[in-house]
C-alpha cells in the first residue's frame, strides 16, 4: 500500500480536499479491543481537526468509557445496548459531511487511509459510499484468518459467492468510473452484495435526506433497518435500489479481529440465529430481496452445511488459492451454524411455526 505525503493544507484547500468525517463506533464491553482501534483512527494522516470519533455505549462495565475518554471520543449513550440502534443513534448525533461505520473489533490498515477512502467523495460526481476490502493478518488465529476471508457469514458466502467478498466485487460488477485509487461499481438488487453499514464503510451525510424517486427519506428507512430489523445490509441494498453510486476503494483495508475462540463464535452466532428466528429481525427482512437463483441455494444450505464434503471441497479450493490452512475450519463452521439453528427451531418449537409462516408468505 503506497503512502501519501501529508501536507498540512491551507484553510481554503482544506475545505475542499478534507472534508469533515465522524467514526462511529458501537461499544459494550469492547475494552479489550478499543484502544487498537482508536489507535488506527489517531495515526491517520489526516487534520485531527477534522475528525470526530464517537463512541456510543451500551452502558459498559469495563474500561471502555474510560479509554474513550483518553481519546477524547465523544461519547453518547445507547440504550437499548445492541450496535444497530447504537449505529442509528450516531448517524443522528453526528454532524459531519462523512460518516464511517466502524467497530471495537476494526483496525484501519495504513495510515492513508480517511485520504483514500475520501477520494470518491471530493473527486466524482454522486458517490454516497464507499468501502474497501478485508485485510488478513496473516499472524492472527486461523479462526479469525478464516473469518477475515469469508468477509461475512459462511452461509451468505454460500448464498452469494463472489457478492460475499468485497476483494471480488471488481470482478463481478460492471465498473461506471475507474480511478488509480477507486472504482465506482454498477451494483444491482438482482445481485446484492453482502456489504453492510460496518467495517469501514463512508456513507455521506448529505445523502441521508434524499427522499429518492420512490419516495421515503433515506435517513427514516436506514433508522428502521438498523433499529427495528438489526440489519446494516438492507440499507446498503435500499441506495443500489434508488440508483446511488457506492465506490470500491481497493488500498481502503480493514482488519477485522472477530473472534477469540469456538467458545465465542458459538455465543455470537447462537445469539444472531435466535433473534433471527424468534424475532424474524435480519435476514427475514433481507430475504425479499433474493433473487430465484439465491433462494434455491438457499434451500440447498443444510444440504451443504451437513454434508462435510462439499464445503471441504470449496475449502480445498479456496486453501490452494490463498495459501492459508485457515481455510480448514470451513466445513466446521458451517456444520455448527445449521447445527445451531436446528436447535434453536428445536428448543422454540411455537416462535419457529410463526417464523416459517412469515417465509412461506414472502415465497
Amino acid at each position: 500500500m503506497d503512502t501519501l505525503t501529508y501536507r498540512e493544507p491551507t484553510d481554503k484547500s482544506k475545505r475542499k480536499m478534507f472534508p469533515s468525517v465522524s467514526f462511529i463506533i458501537p461499544t459494550l464491553n469492547a475494552g479489550k479491543l478499543l484502544r487498537g482501534c482508536l489507535d488506527s483512527i489517531k495515526s491517520q494522516e489526516y487534520p485531527q481537526n477534522k475528525v470526530e470519533i464517537m463512541v456510543v455505549d451500551g452502558g459498559s462495565t469495563d474500561d471502555t468509557l474510560e479509554l474513550a475518554k483518553q481519546f477524547n471520543c465523544r461519547i453518547v449513550h445507547n440504550p437499548r445496548k445492541l450496535c444497530g440502534p447504537g449505529v442509528a443513534l450516531g448517524i443522528l448525533e453526528a454532524r459531519n459531511d462523512l460518516n464511517i461505520f466502524f467497530a471495537a473489533d476494526n483496525r484501519l490498515a495504513g495510515t492513508n487511509w480517511l485520504k483514500l477512502m475520501i477520494k470518491p467523495f471530493t473527486d466524482s460526481q454522486g458517490v454516497v459510499g464507499a468501502s474497501g476490502p478485508f485485510v488478513v493478518d496473516r499472524n492472527d488465529i486461523s479462526l479469525n484468518r478464516y473469518f477475515s476471508w469469508v468477509e461475512s457469514s459462511p452461509f451468505h458466502y454460500f448464498l452469494c459467492v463472489n457478492e460475499a467478498s468485497r476483494k471480488l466485487y471488481e470482478h463481478t460488477y460492471d465498473i461506471m468510473e475507474e480511478t488509480p485509487e477507486y472504482k465506482i461499481l454498477r451494483m444491482t438488487v438482482e445481485k446484492f452484495p453482502i456489504l453492510g453499514l460496518a467495517n469501514g464503510f463512508v456513507l455521506g451525510r448529505a445523502i441521508l435526506k434524499d427522499k429518492g424517486s420512490n419516495g421515503g427519506l433515506l435517513l427514516n428507512v436506514v433508522e428502521k433497518a438498523l433499529s427495528e430489523d438489526l440489519d446494516d445490509i438492507l440499507p446498503v441494498v435500499k441506495m443500489i435500489e434508488r440508483g446511488y453510486k457506492i465506490a470500491y476503494v481497493s488500498e481502503g483495508g480493514v482488519y477485522h479481529y472477530h473472534l477469540e475462540n469456538y467458545q465465542q463464535f458459538l455465543q455470537k452466532y447462537r445469539w444472531k440465529i435466535r433473534n433471527n428466528i424468534l424475532g424474524g429481525l435480519a435476514y427475514t427482512n433481507l430475504r425479499s430481496y433474493l433473487s430465484r437463483q439465491r433462494k434455491l441455494k438457499e434451500r440447498l444450505w443444510i444440504l451443504y452445511s451437513f454434508s462435510i464434503i462439499w464445503p471441504l471441497l470449496d475449502a480445498a479450493h479456496q486453501l490452494k488459492r490463498d495459501r492459508d490452512i485457515a481455510w480448514l475450519h470451513h466445513p466446521v463452521i458451517c456444520f455448527l451454524l445449521s447445527a445451531i439453528g436446528i436447535l434453536t427451531v428445536l428448543e422454540h418449537p411455537g416462535h419457529s411455526f410463526r417464523y416459517i409462516l412469515r417465509r412461506l408468505r414472502k415465497l
